[in-house]
Protein backbone atom coordinates (compact mmCIF):
# COMPACT_ATOMS: atom_id res chain seq x y z
CA UNK A 1 0.00 0.00 0.00
CA UNK A 2 1.24 3.16 -1.05
CA UNK A 3 0.49 5.99 1.59
CA UNK A 4 -0.27 9.53 0.36
CA UNK A 5 2.67 12.08 0.65
CA UNK A 6 1.92 15.25 2.16
CA UNK A 7 2.64 18.78 0.71
CA UNK A 8 4.87 20.26 3.16
CA UNK A 9 4.55 23.76 1.90
CA UNK A 10 0.52 23.45 1.81
CA UNK A 11 1.21 24.04 5.75
CA UNK A 12 3.27 26.98 5.91
CA UNK A 13 1.86 30.13 5.82
CA UNK A 14 3.41 32.99 3.99
CA UNK A 15 1.15 35.77 4.14
CA UNK A 16 2.95 38.68 6.54
CA UNK A 17 -0.65 40.28 7.38
CA UNK A 18 -3.08 39.00 9.68
CA UNK A 19 -6.64 38.39 8.55
CA UNK A 20 -8.47 39.14 11.49
CA UNK A 21 -8.25 41.60 14.50
CA UNK A 22 -5.71 41.22 17.09
CA UNK A 23 -4.71 43.31 20.48
CA UNK A 24 -1.67 45.14 19.69
CA UNK A 25 0.45 43.62 21.81
CA UNK A 26 0.41 40.71 20.06
CA UNK A 27 0.35 41.52 16.76
CA UNK A 28 4.31 41.65 15.94
CA UNK A 29 4.53 37.38 17.40
CA UNK A 30 1.21 36.77 15.59
CA UNK A 31 2.69 37.83 12.50
CA UNK A 32 5.98 35.99 13.22
CA UNK A 33 4.56 32.96 14.09
CA UNK A 34 1.83 33.43 11.12
CA UNK A 35 -0.99 32.70 12.90
CA UNK A 36 -4.04 33.03 11.00
CA UNK A 37 -7.59 32.88 11.40
CA UNK A 38 -8.08 29.34 10.54
CA UNK A 39 -5.40 28.77 13.41
CA UNK A 40 -7.51 30.57 16.09
CA UNK A 41 -10.49 28.67 14.71
CA UNK A 42 -8.29 24.97 15.31
CA UNK A 43 -7.48 26.14 18.15
CA UNK A 44 -11.06 26.57 19.67
CA UNK A 45 -11.78 23.34 18.09
CA UNK A 46 -9.10 21.78 20.24
CA UNK A 47 -9.60 23.25 23.51
CA UNK A 48 -12.89 21.20 23.43
CA UNK A 49 -10.59 18.15 23.89
CA UNK A 50 -8.44 20.15 26.34
CA UNK A 51 -11.37 20.48 28.32
CA UNK A 52 -12.41 16.60 28.14
CA UNK A 53 -9.15 15.74 29.26
CA UNK A 54 -8.47 18.77 31.78
CA UNK A 55 -8.86 16.87 35.12
CA UNK A 56 -6.61 13.96 34.26
CA UNK A 57 -3.90 16.71 33.27
CA UNK A 58 -4.16 18.15 36.04
CA UNK A 59 -3.71 15.57 38.14
CA UNK A 60 -1.16 13.84 36.08
CA UNK A 61 0.34 17.25 36.51
CA UNK A 62 0.78 17.31 40.04
CA UNK A 63 1.57 13.30 40.47
CA UNK A 64 4.99 14.03 38.64
CA UNK A 65 5.55 17.48 40.81
CA UNK A 66 4.18 16.02 44.28
CA UNK A 67 7.05 12.92 43.71
CA UNK A 68 9.76 15.59 44.26
CA UNK A 69 10.47 15.81 48.35
CA UNK A 70 8.27 19.01 50.12
CA UNK A 71 7.15 20.25 46.38
CA UNK A 72 3.74 19.74 47.45
CA UNK A 73 3.42 21.66 50.10
CA UNK A 74 5.36 24.24 48.71
CA UNK A 75 2.90 23.96 46.07
CA UNK A 76 -0.19 24.62 48.11
CA UNK A 77 1.09 26.85 50.66
CA UNK A 78 1.98 29.25 47.12
CA UNK A 79 -1.28 28.44 44.94
CA UNK A 80 0.91 26.56 41.84
CA UNK A 81 -1.59 23.80 41.80
CA UNK A 82 -4.56 26.41 41.57
CA UNK A 83 -2.26 28.58 39.22
CA UNK A 84 -2.06 25.00 37.11
CA UNK A 85 -5.89 24.45 36.88
CA UNK A 86 -6.58 28.01 35.77
CA UNK A 87 -4.04 28.21 32.77
CA UNK A 88 -5.60 24.45 31.77
CA UNK A 89 -9.15 25.86 31.92
CA UNK A 90 -8.48 29.07 30.43
CA UNK A 91 -8.29 26.96 27.01
CA UNK A 92 -12.02 27.18 27.27
CA UNK A 93 -11.79 30.79 26.53
CA UNK A 94 -10.91 32.91 23.00
CA UNK A 95 -7.11 32.67 22.59
CA UNK A 96 -4.92 36.21 21.28
CA UNK A 97 -7.56 38.78 23.20
CA UNK A 98 -6.39 41.50 25.47
CA UNK A 99 -7.88 39.18 28.32
CA UNK A 100 -5.95 36.38 26.84
CA UNK A 101 -2.32 38.59 26.63
CA UNK A 102 -2.71 39.93 30.51
CA UNK A 103 -3.12 36.41 31.65
CA UNK A 104 -0.30 35.16 30.31
CA UNK A 105 2.21 37.41 30.82
CA UNK A 106 0.66 37.68 34.71
CA UNK A 107 1.37 33.73 34.89
CA UNK A 108 4.74 34.48 34.58
CA UNK A 109 4.93 37.18 36.62
CA UNK A 110 3.47 35.11 39.55
CA UNK A 111 6.47 32.35 39.17
CA UNK A 112 9.14 35.00 39.29
CA UNK A 113 7.07 36.78 42.40
CA UNK A 114 7.89 32.82 44.06
CA UNK A 115 11.30 33.18 42.55
CA UNK A 116 10.93 30.10 41.05
CA UNK A 117 13.06 29.27 37.99
CA UNK A 118 11.70 30.18 34.27
CA UNK A 119 11.51 26.65 33.97
CA UNK A 120 8.07 26.73 35.30
CA UNK A 121 6.83 28.83 32.81
CA UNK A 122 7.86 25.67 30.14
CA UNK A 123 6.93 22.64 31.90
CA UNK A 124 3.35 22.94 32.10
CA UNK A 125 2.64 22.76 27.91
CA UNK A 126 4.48 19.10 27.72
CA UNK A 127 1.43 17.65 30.27
CA UNK A 128 -0.97 19.00 27.58
CA UNK A 129 1.14 17.56 24.83
CA UNK A 130 1.11 14.10 26.43
CA UNK A 131 -2.70 14.18 25.95
CA UNK A 132 -3.71 16.16 23.48
CA UNK A 133 -1.42 15.01 20.68
CA UNK A 134 -2.28 11.22 20.93
CA UNK A 135 -6.24 12.26 21.26
CA UNK A 136 -6.05 14.45 18.00
CA UNK A 137 -4.09 11.76 16.47
CA UNK A 138 -6.65 8.86 17.28
CA UNK A 139 -9.42 11.69 16.02
CA UNK A 140 -8.21 12.89 13.07
CA UNK A 141 -6.19 9.82 11.77
CA UNK A 142 -7.99 9.63 8.45
CA UNK A 143 -7.44 13.70 8.43
CA UNK A 144 -4.09 13.84 8.24
CA UNK A 145 -4.05 17.66 6.50
CA UNK A 146 -6.10 18.92 9.30
CA UNK A 147 -4.26 16.85 12.03
CA UNK A 148 -1.14 18.16 10.52
CA UNK A 149 -2.69 22.10 10.86
CA UNK A 150 -4.38 21.25 14.29
CA UNK A 151 -0.34 20.81 15.73
CA UNK A 152 1.07 23.45 13.86
CA UNK A 153 -1.53 25.55 15.56
CA UNK A 154 -1.47 24.15 19.02
CA UNK A 155 2.32 24.58 18.58
CA UNK A 156 2.11 27.87 17.71
CA UNK A 157 -0.12 28.83 20.79
CA UNK A 158 2.05 27.00 23.15
CA UNK A 159 5.00 28.52 21.53
CA UNK A 160 3.55 32.48 22.12
CA UNK A 161 1.55 31.05 25.66
CA UNK A 162 5.91 30.18 26.49
CA UNK A 163 7.12 33.51 25.37
CA UNK A 164 4.35 35.61 26.95
CA UNK A 165 4.87 33.60 30.67
CA UNK A 166 8.55 34.09 29.77
CA UNK A 167 8.00 37.74 28.98
CA UNK A 168 6.38 38.05 32.24
CA UNK A 169 8.66 36.40 34.00
CA UNK A 170 11.44 38.56 32.85
CA UNK A 171 9.63 42.35 33.03
CA UNK A 172 8.97 41.14 36.68
CA UNK A 173 12.62 40.19 37.36
CA UNK A 174 13.62 42.69 35.14
CA UNK A 175 11.33 45.70 37.33
CA UNK A 176 12.01 43.70 40.48
CA UNK A 177 15.55 44.10 39.91
CA UNK A 178 14.91 48.14 39.16
CA UNK A 179 12.81 48.04 41.64
CA UNK A 180 15.39 46.54 44.19
CA UNK A 181 18.13 48.92 42.89
CA UNK A 182 15.28 51.61 43.32
CA UNK A 183 14.77 50.60 47.11
CA UNK A 184 18.62 50.13 47.47
CA UNK A 185 19.26 53.86 46.30
CA UNK A 186 16.54 55.34 48.17
CA UNK A 187 18.20 53.35 51.21
CA UNK A 188 21.45 54.85 50.11
CA UNK A 189 19.61 58.56 50.38
CA UNK A 190 18.03 58.16 53.36
CA UNK A 191 21.22 56.91 55.01
CA UNK A 192 23.21 60.50 56.15
CA UNK A 193 25.13 58.57 58.73
CA UNK A 194 28.65 59.13 56.79
CA UNK A 195 27.68 62.94 57.12
CA UNK A 196 26.47 62.59 61.22
CA UNK A 197 30.14 60.67 61.54
CA UNK A 198 31.55 63.28 59.60
CA UNK A 199 30.23 65.77 61.55
CA UNK A 200 30.69 64.15 64.89
CA UNK A 201 34.17 63.87 63.79
CA UNK A 202 34.35 67.79 63.51
CA UNK A 203 32.87 68.23 67.18
CA UNK A 204 35.43 65.45 68.15
CA UNK A 205 38.37 67.59 66.29
CA UNK A 206 36.32 70.98 68.21
CA UNK A 207 36.32 69.21 71.15
CA UNK A 208 40.11 68.25 71.09
CA UNK A 209 41.52 71.07 69.96
CA UNK A 210 39.76 72.83 72.78
CA UNK A 211 41.06 70.15 75.36
CA UNK A 212 44.34 70.97 73.51
CA UNK A 213 44.23 74.33 73.75
CA UNK A 214 42.95 73.95 77.59
CA UNK A 215 45.56 71.13 78.23
CA UNK A 216 48.47 73.22 77.14
CA UNK A 217 47.60 75.89 79.05
CA UNK A 218 47.56 73.38 82.23
CA UNK A 219 50.80 72.19 81.05
CA UNK A 220 52.25 75.79 81.61
CA UNK A 221 50.21 76.36 84.41
CA UNK A 222 51.28 73.38 86.25
CA UNK A 223 55.43 74.05 84.91
CA UNK A 224 54.66 77.37 86.82
CA UNK A 225 53.08 75.94 90.17
CA UNK A 226 55.71 73.65 89.63
CA UNK A 227 58.64 76.30 89.55
CA UNK A 228 56.72 78.06 92.42
CA UNK A 229 56.63 75.37 94.46
CA UNK A 230 59.89 74.52 94.18
CA UNK A 231 60.70 77.84 94.94
CA UNK A 232 58.47 78.08 97.80
CA UNK A 233 60.13 74.73 99.26
CA UNK A 234 63.27 76.43 98.97
CA UNK A 235 62.30 79.29 100.65
CA UNK A 236 60.65 77.05 103.36
CA UNK A 237 63.49 75.58 103.56
CA UNK A 238 65.62 78.39 104.11
CA UNK A 239 63.30 80.02 106.54
CA UNK A 240 63.64 76.65 108.35
CA UNK A 241 67.73 77.10 108.61
CA UNK A 242 66.66 80.67 109.37
CA UNK A 243 63.86 79.65 112.28
CA UNK A 244 66.14 77.35 113.59
CA UNK A 245 69.50 80.28 113.93
CA UNK A 246 67.08 82.41 115.23
CA UNK A 247 66.04 80.09 117.88
CA UNK A 248 69.73 79.44 119.26
CA UNK A 249 70.13 83.21 118.87
CA UNK A 250 67.39 83.88 121.37
CA UNK A 251 68.37 80.93 123.37
CA UNK A 252 72.18 82.27 123.56
CA UNK A 253 70.74 85.89 124.54
CA UNK A 254 68.57 84.51 126.88
CA UNK A 255 71.22 82.17 128.54
CA UNK A 256 73.31 85.56 128.80
CA UNK A 257 70.01 87.99 130.09
CA UNK A 258 69.52 84.86 133.28
CA UNK A 259 74.07 85.45 133.37
CA UNK A 260 72.66 89.41 133.71
CA UNK A 261 70.23 88.47 136.09
CA UNK A 262 72.32 86.52 138.47
CA UNK A 263 74.58 89.13 138.52
CA UNK A 264 72.16 91.60 139.05
CA UNK A 265 70.84 89.44 142.21
CA UNK A 266 74.55 89.29 142.84
CA UNK A 267 75.18 92.81 142.40
CA UNK A 268 72.08 93.66 144.86
CA UNK A 269 73.12 91.35 147.33
CA UNK A 270 76.18 93.43 147.76
CA UNK A 271 74.33 96.56 147.88
CA UNK A 272 71.85 94.81 150.33
CA UNK A 273 74.97 94.14 152.35
CA UNK A 274 76.50 97.74 151.81
CA UNK A 275 73.27 99.07 152.72
CA UNK A 276 73.40 97.78 156.17
CA UNK A 277 76.98 98.25 156.40
CA UNK A 278 76.28 101.76 156.08
CA UNK A 279 74.15 101.85 158.06
CA UNK A 280 76.89 100.37 160.78
CA UNK A 281 78.93 103.40 159.64
CA UNK A 282 75.85 105.60 160.33
CA UNK A 283 75.37 104.28 163.89
CA UNK A 284 79.38 104.28 164.42
CA UNK A 285 79.28 107.89 163.29
CA UNK A 286 76.67 108.75 165.83
CA UNK A 287 78.40 107.26 168.65
CA UNK A 288 81.64 108.86 167.52
CA UNK A 289 79.17 112.44 167.29
CA UNK A 290 78.21 111.46 171.11
CA UNK A 291 81.36 110.81 172.23
CA UNK A 292 82.36 114.51 170.91
CA UNK A 293 79.36 115.94 172.03
CA UNK A 294 80.43 114.06 175.00
CA UNK A 295 84.00 115.04 174.85
CA UNK A 296 83.43 118.84 174.14
CA UNK A 297 81.10 118.74 177.53
CA UNK A 298 83.99 117.22 179.55
CA UNK A 299 86.34 119.53 177.71
CA UNK A 300 84.15 123.01 178.52
CA UNK A 301 83.76 121.45 182.41
CA UNK A 302 87.66 120.64 182.85
CA UNK A 303 88.16 124.26 181.34
CA UNK A 304 85.53 125.85 184.00
CA UNK A 305 87.31 123.65 186.69
CA UNK A 306 90.85 124.80 185.45
CA UNK A 307 89.61 128.53 185.41
CA UNK A 308 89.05 127.97 189.36
CA UNK A 309 92.07 126.39 189.99
CA UNK A 310 93.97 129.73 188.62
CA UNK A 311 97.50 128.98 187.75
CA UNK A 312 97.21 125.82 188.87
CA UNK A 313 94.37 124.80 186.02
CA UNK A 314 96.37 126.97 183.12
CA UNK A 315 97.77 123.64 182.07
CA UNK A 316 94.65 121.53 182.01
CA UNK A 317 92.78 124.72 181.06
CA UNK A 318 95.09 124.55 177.49
CA UNK A 319 94.87 120.83 177.41
CA UNK A 320 91.41 121.24 177.98
CA UNK A 321 90.64 123.72 175.15
CA UNK A 322 92.63 121.97 172.67
CA UNK A 323 90.35 118.57 173.67
CA UNK A 324 87.22 120.97 173.13
CA UNK A 325 88.46 122.24 170.21
CA UNK A 326 89.12 118.31 168.75
CA UNK A 327 85.65 117.33 169.92
CA UNK A 328 84.21 120.18 167.86
CA UNK A 329 86.26 119.13 165.11
CA UNK A 330 85.54 115.42 165.78
CA UNK A 331 81.86 116.49 165.73
CA UNK A 332 82.07 118.99 162.78
CA UNK A 333 83.81 115.77 160.84
CA UNK A 334 81.02 113.49 161.73
CA UNK A 335 78.54 115.48 160.94
CA UNK A 336 80.06 115.68 157.70
CA UNK A 337 80.53 112.11 158.02
CA UNK A 338 76.87 112.02 158.52
CA UNK A 339 75.95 113.95 155.54
CA UNK A 340 77.84 111.79 153.38
CA UNK A 341 76.57 108.66 154.44
CA UNK A 342 73.43 109.94 154.38
CA UNK A 343 73.64 110.62 150.57
CA UNK A 344 75.31 107.69 149.76
CA UNK A 345 72.64 105.83 151.68
CA UNK A 346 70.23 107.35 149.48
CA UNK A 347 72.02 106.39 145.99
CA UNK A 348 72.57 103.20 147.56
CA UNK A 349 68.65 102.95 147.70
CA UNK A 350 68.16 104.40 144.34
CA UNK A 351 70.72 101.54 143.21
CA UNK A 352 68.87 98.92 145.12
CA UNK A 353 65.12 100.21 144.23
CA UNK A 354 66.28 100.51 140.39
CA UNK A 355 68.33 97.18 140.75
CA UNK A 356 65.47 95.33 142.03
CA UNK A 357 63.47 96.74 138.84
CA UNK A 358 66.32 95.85 136.54
CA UNK A 359 66.03 92.22 137.65
CA UNK A 360 61.77 92.16 137.53
CA UNK A 361 62.50 93.34 133.66
CA UNK A 362 65.09 91.08 133.03
CA UNK A 363 63.30 88.44 134.37
CA UNK A 364 59.97 89.45 132.62
CA UNK A 365 62.32 89.45 129.10
CA UNK A 366 63.29 86.46 130.25
CA UNK A 367 60.27 85.13 130.51
CA UNK A 368 58.99 86.77 126.99
CA UNK A 369 62.14 85.34 125.63
CA UNK A 370 61.56 81.39 126.49
CA UNK A 371 57.67 82.38 125.33
CA UNK A 372 59.05 83.74 121.99
CA UNK A 373 61.34 80.69 121.97
CA UNK A 374 58.56 78.33 122.63
CA UNK A 375 56.60 80.21 119.74
CA UNK A 376 59.49 80.10 117.25
CA UNK A 377 59.66 76.35 118.32
CA UNK A 378 56.54 75.80 117.44
CA UNK A 379 56.70 78.41 113.99
CA UNK A 380 59.25 76.08 113.38
CA UNK A 381 57.40 73.15 113.81
CA UNK A 382 54.87 74.45 111.39
CA UNK A 383 57.44 75.58 109.07
CA UNK A 384 59.76 72.36 108.98
CA UNK A 385 55.72 70.27 108.15
CA UNK A 386 55.00 73.27 105.50
CA UNK A 387 58.90 72.43 104.61
CA UNK A 388 57.94 68.34 104.29
CA UNK A 389 54.52 69.19 102.67
CA UNK A 390 56.11 71.68 99.98
CA UNK A 391 58.48 69.09 99.33
CA UNK A 392 55.37 66.86 98.70
CA UNK A 393 54.02 69.48 96.69
CA UNK A 394 56.68 70.13 95.09
CA UNK A 395 57.13 66.08 94.20
CA UNK A 396 53.74 65.75 93.36
CA UNK A 397 53.24 69.15 90.84
CA UNK A 398 56.62 67.90 89.15
CA UNK A 399 55.07 64.13 88.62
CA UNK A 400 51.61 66.20 87.52
CA UNK A 401 53.74 67.83 85.24
CA UNK A 402 55.09 65.35 83.75
CA UNK A 403 51.76 63.52 83.21
CA UNK A 404 50.17 66.30 81.78
CA UNK A 405 52.97 66.35 78.94
CA UNK A 406 51.80 62.76 78.54
CA UNK A 407 48.47 63.66 78.21
CA UNK A 408 48.93 66.25 76.00
CA UNK A 409 51.34 63.80 73.88
CA UNK A 410 48.04 61.41 73.99
CA UNK A 411 45.88 63.94 72.83
CA UNK A 412 47.84 65.22 69.83
CA UNK A 413 48.02 61.77 68.81
CA UNK A 414 44.27 61.56 69.51
CA UNK A 415 43.84 65.01 67.59
CA UNK A 416 46.14 63.48 64.61
CA UNK A 417 44.13 60.18 64.20
CA UNK A 418 40.58 61.73 64.31
CA UNK A 419 41.85 64.33 61.47
CA UNK A 420 42.77 61.01 59.85
CA UNK A 421 39.48 59.48 60.33
CA UNK A 422 37.73 62.71 59.55
CA UNK A 423 40.01 62.04 56.17
CA UNK A 424 39.46 58.58 55.69
CA UNK A 425 35.64 59.25 56.20
CA UNK A 426 35.73 61.83 53.62
CA UNK A 427 36.74 59.28 51.41
CA UNK A 428 35.06 57.24 52.48
CA UNK A 429 31.50 59.53 51.79
CA UNK A 430 33.12 59.91 48.24
CA UNK A 431 33.91 56.69 47.60
CA UNK A 432 30.21 55.83 48.40
CA UNK A 433 28.94 59.04 45.89
CA UNK A 434 30.65 57.33 43.07
CA UNK A 435 29.36 53.58 43.48
CA UNK A 436 25.71 54.77 43.89
CA UNK A 437 26.36 57.13 40.48
CA UNK A 438 27.19 53.38 39.06
CA UNK A 439 24.33 51.74 40.97
CA UNK A 440 22.27 54.76 39.41
CA UNK A 441 23.43 54.62 35.69
CA UNK A 442 22.43 50.47 35.81
CA UNK A 443 18.76 51.21 37.24
CA UNK A 444 18.54 54.36 34.25
CA UNK A 445 19.32 51.43 31.84
CA UNK A 446 17.78 48.39 32.96
CA UNK A 447 14.31 51.24 33.13
CA UNK A 448 15.48 52.29 29.84
CA UNK A 449 15.93 49.09 28.33
CA UNK A 450 12.88 48.35 29.24
CA UNK A 451 10.91 49.40 25.88
CA UNK A 452 7.07 49.30 27.20
CA UNK A 453 6.97 50.89 31.10
CA UNK A 454 3.77 50.59 32.77
CA UNK A 455 3.11 53.11 34.90
CA UNK A 456 4.10 51.44 38.26
CA UNK A 457 7.22 51.05 36.71
CA UNK A 458 7.02 54.95 36.48
CA UNK A 459 5.86 55.72 39.37
CA UNK A 460 8.55 53.85 41.37
CA UNK A 461 11.16 55.21 39.12
CA UNK A 462 10.45 58.57 39.41
CA UNK A 463 9.63 57.91 43.47
CA UNK A 464 13.68 56.61 43.21
CA UNK A 465 14.67 59.21 41.25
CA UNK A 466 13.08 62.07 43.43
CA UNK A 467 14.32 60.62 46.68
CA UNK A 468 17.71 60.47 45.01
CA UNK A 469 17.55 64.98 45.10
CA UNK A 470 17.93 64.44 48.75
CA UNK A 471 21.01 62.27 48.16
CA UNK A 472 22.99 64.45 45.96
CA UNK A 473 22.22 67.43 48.05
CA UNK A 474 23.41 65.62 51.16
CA UNK A 475 26.28 65.15 49.67
CA UNK A 476 26.54 68.42 47.82
CA UNK A 477 26.43 69.73 51.43
CA UNK A 478 29.49 67.41 52.73
CA UNK A 479 31.72 68.44 49.99
CA UNK A 480 31.37 64.49 48.40
CA UNK A 481 30.44 65.92 45.17
CA UNK A 482 31.50 68.80 43.22
CA UNK A 483 27.77 70.81 42.11
CA UNK A 484 27.36 71.04 38.66
CA UNK A 485 24.72 73.44 37.34
CA UNK A 486 24.53 71.34 33.89
CA UNK A 487 24.03 67.98 35.33
CA UNK A 488 21.47 69.23 37.91
CA UNK A 489 19.75 70.29 35.37
CA UNK A 490 20.31 67.05 33.24
CA UNK A 491 18.93 65.03 36.38
CA UNK A 492 16.07 67.58 36.13
CA UNK A 493 15.13 66.68 32.36
CA UNK A 494 15.29 63.19 32.72
CA UNK A 495 12.70 63.18 35.81
CA UNK A 496 10.46 65.26 33.16
CA UNK A 497 10.65 63.24 30.84
CA UNK A 498 9.69 59.93 32.48
CA UNK A 499 7.08 62.72 34.07
CA UNK A 500 5.75 63.36 30.65
CA UNK A 501 5.75 59.68 29.63
CA UNK A 502 4.03 58.95 33.02
CA UNK A 503 1.11 61.58 31.78
CA UNK A 504 0.89 60.33 27.93
CA UNK A 505 -0.28 56.79 29.90
CA UNK A 506 -2.28 57.98 32.51
CA UNK A 507 -3.53 61.68 31.31
CA UNK A 508 -2.34 63.19 35.17
CA UNK A 509 -1.15 66.47 34.67
CA UNK A 510 2.49 66.39 36.56
CA UNK A 511 2.77 70.20 36.14
CA UNK A 512 2.76 71.04 39.73
CA UNK A 513 5.10 68.08 40.13
CA UNK A 514 8.16 69.93 37.78
CA UNK A 515 7.22 73.36 39.35
CA UNK A 516 8.72 71.90 42.77
CA UNK A 517 11.28 69.65 41.42
CA UNK A 518 12.64 73.08 39.77
CA UNK A 519 12.20 74.96 43.05
CA UNK A 520 14.17 72.05 44.83
CA UNK A 521 16.92 72.18 42.41
CA UNK A 522 17.15 75.69 42.68
CA UNK A 523 18.06 75.72 46.21
CA UNK A 524 20.71 72.78 45.35
CA UNK A 525 22.82 74.93 42.93
CA UNK A 526 23.01 78.06 46.37
CA UNK A 527 24.56 75.13 47.93
CA UNK A 528 27.98 76.26 46.42
CA UNK A 529 26.41 79.99 46.36
CA UNK A 530 26.02 79.94 50.31
CA UNK A 531 29.07 78.21 51.24
CA UNK A 532 27.65 74.54 51.12
CA UNK A 533 25.23 75.55 54.29
CA UNK A 534 23.55 72.69 56.04
CA UNK A 535 20.10 74.94 56.62
CA UNK A 536 19.68 74.84 53.06
CA UNK A 537 19.59 70.21 52.99
CA UNK A 538 16.99 71.12 55.13
CA UNK A 539 14.48 73.49 53.29
CA UNK A 540 15.86 70.36 50.61
CA UNK A 541 14.59 67.46 52.56
CA UNK A 542 11.47 68.89 53.15
CA UNK A 543 10.60 70.13 49.33
CA UNK A 544 11.55 66.54 48.57
CA UNK A 545 9.15 65.32 50.98
CA UNK A 546 6.48 67.17 49.96
CA UNK A 547 6.93 65.94 46.37
CA UNK A 548 6.94 62.07 47.03
CA UNK A 549 3.89 62.57 49.03
CA UNK A 550 2.54 64.82 46.21
CA UNK A 551 3.27 62.08 43.96
CA UNK A 552 1.93 59.22 45.90
CA UNK A 553 -1.70 61.07 45.89
CA UNK A 554 -1.46 61.32 41.73
CA UNK A 555 -0.41 57.60 42.05
CA UNK A 556 -3.64 56.57 44.07
CA UNK A 557 -5.51 59.20 41.44
CA UNK A 558 -4.31 57.56 38.65
CA UNK A 559 -4.76 54.07 37.36
CA UNK A 560 -1.91 52.07 38.25
CA UNK A 561 -1.26 49.02 35.68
Amino acid sequence: MIRKQINVEKYVHKERNLDYKAPTQLEGRLKFYRVNKKDVELIEEVSKDISKYEQQIIDHYKSILYQFPGLQEFMEERGLAEQFEKYIKSFKESVFTEEYFINRKQRGEYFRSLNLTHDWCTGTEIRIFEYIIPSLINKYRNQPEKLALMVNAIQKVFFIDTQLALDGYLSKAEFDFIQSLGDMMESIANNNQIGLLLEAVDETVNYINRIHTNINELESTVHNVANIVANVAEQANDMEQEAVSSRETIEKVIKQFVEVVEKFINTNEHIEVLFNRMGDVQNITNLIESIASQTNLLALNASIEAARAGEAGKGFAVVADEVRKLAEQTAESVSEISKIIEKIEDEVAIIRSESTESTKNINNNVTQADRAIAKISGLLDKIQEINKETTNIAAITEEQAATTSDIMHQINESLNKTVYIKEETTKLGKSVVEISKEMELVREKNTDSIAIKTSKLLFNSLKTDISLIKWWAYNDVYNFTEINSNQIDLEQNQIFLKLDELTKITSVDTQIVKTKIKEVNSLRKKIVVQARDRDILEEINALVDQLLILLREIEKSAEVD
